[in-house]
Parts: structure tokens; sequence; C-alpha cells
């Protein structure tokens, strides 16, 4: 990886290196049981005065994308940075030119390794388990609009902030650059197996692969530009071009 510094003062002990690891897993776990309680609370209080929201009703995952990125993700990162006095390890600046050159980098290498594995899983001819939105934004098209200010204000900023600002810069406290970048990433590849649940593993191992590249990508970025308003950026620009080609190929005539 090209541009990653090879410091290596973040090398720690065997002990430092697995309390790091564990921290990381531990906070992932803890972000999305808070997201999965957060959701369920607010069906429930929904459905308590007579909202009742359909499976292929947008407002339930608006809902979900409130609870699990927005409070469970969000809030679980900013109550740990405060209660570990750890502000420290998330770089938040206002962004300079060059930030703004790495971030178009940044959007346009996301796609590239989306076509450049699609046409791989083509030619070897894998298939990509079917997860649940495409599926109700092939049936009720304006759900994929209706989603993108959500993933503007909660999934690319929950995400972001626990994968690459706490995780990430948790794990450089014990780790080189490159490593933490890798783990991190194997991390916010983990935190996606919700997405897959009842998938057999051979199935889903395609998808996974990707979002783990993909997250290379935005850890090679947040570490490149040392500026988290980079990767929320090119995160939530991927995932709106992401719906509004999912919303193009459901309207096409």
């Amino acid at each position: 990886m090209a541009g990653v510094s090879h410091d290596t003062s973040g090398t720690g002990s065997p002990i430092q290196r697995l309390r790091a690891v564990g921290t990381g897993l531990l906070l992932a776990i803890v972000a999305f049981l808070v997201g999965i309680v957060a959701s369920v609370l607010a069906l429930g209080l929904l459905q308590g005065v007579g909202v009742v929201l359909t499976q292929d009703d947008w407002r339930l995952y608006a809902l979900q994308t409130v609870g699990l990125q927005g409070v469970g993700f969000g809030l679980t990162s900013l109550l740990f940075l405060k209660l570990q006095d750890r502000f420290d390890i998330i770089n938040v600046r206002l962004p300079t030119r060059n930030d703004v050159k790495l971030a178009v980098f940044g959007v346009f290498g996301l796609l590239a390794v989306v076509l450049v594995l699609s046409a791989l899983y083509t030619q070897f001819d894998v298939q990509l388990p079917e997860t649940t939105l495409p599926g109700v934004i092939e049936r009720q098209p304006d759900t994929a609009l209706y989603l993108i200010p959500f993933t503007i204000l909660f999934v690319a900023p929950g995400e972001e902030l626990l994968a690459r600002g706490v995780i990430q810069g948790r794990l450089k406290d014990a780790y080189p650059p490159i490593a933490a970048i890798v783990l991190a990433s194997v991390v916010f590849t983990l935190g996606h197996v919700g997405n897959l649940v009842a998938t057999p593993l051979g199935r889903a191992l395609p998808y996974f692969a990707q979002l783990f590249v993909l997250s290379l990508v935005l850890g090679w970025l947040y570490e490149r530009s040392e500026n988290l308003l980079v990767v929320v950026f090119v995160h939530a620009v991927y995932n709106c071009i992401t719906f509004l080609s999912q919303y193009a190929a459901a309207t096409a005539p």
C-alpha cells in the first residue's frame, strides 16, 4: 500500500496487541447489540401507536439505519472515547485541497474495486448472494431515493467513526499502520455478517471479500489523509451512487 506510513511507533507487546484486537472486537459486538436493541425498541414504540412497518416499507430501513449505525455505532463510539478519554485517536479537521483530491481518488477507487471484482466474479461464474434491501428496491424503487439522506447522515458517519476512527485508531496503539488497517477491515467486514445471517458461508464469502477490499481502501484513505471527514465523504458518496444505480436499474423500461 503505497503512501501508508511504515512508522513502527505503534508496535506494542503481544499483550498490548491482543488487548487492542479484543477491544476492537468487543466494541463492534457492543455497537451491533446496542443498535439492534435501539431498532427493536423504536419499532415497538411505533407499533404501540399503531404504525406497522412492512418488509417493503422504506421507513423500516430508515429506522434500522438510525438505530444501528446512528445509535449503535455512533453512540457506542462516542461513549468509548469519552469513558476512555481517547479522543486523541480521532483525526478530524477542516478539509484541505489535498483532502479533496484524496476524496475524489477514493470515490473512483472504490468504484474501480467493485468493477474489477465484478469482472472477476463474472469470469469465474461467482454469484454474489442477495441481501434484503436490493430486492426491496427492485419492488419499490423510491426506497433507494428515500434512504440516501439516511446513508449520508447515519450510515457513513456511524460506520467510519467506529471502524476507522475508533477501532483502527485504537489498533494503531499496538500495531504498525498497515496491520491496523487490515485488522480494522476484518472487524468492519465481520460487522456486516448480519446482512447474510441465513446464507451458507461458501455463498457469502464473495460478498465479504468485496467488503474487506473496500474497507482496505477506506482504511488506507484514513491513514493517508489523517482526516475522518475524508472517509465519511467517500463512504457516503459511494453508497449514494450504489442507491442511484439500483434505482436506475429498477426503473429502467
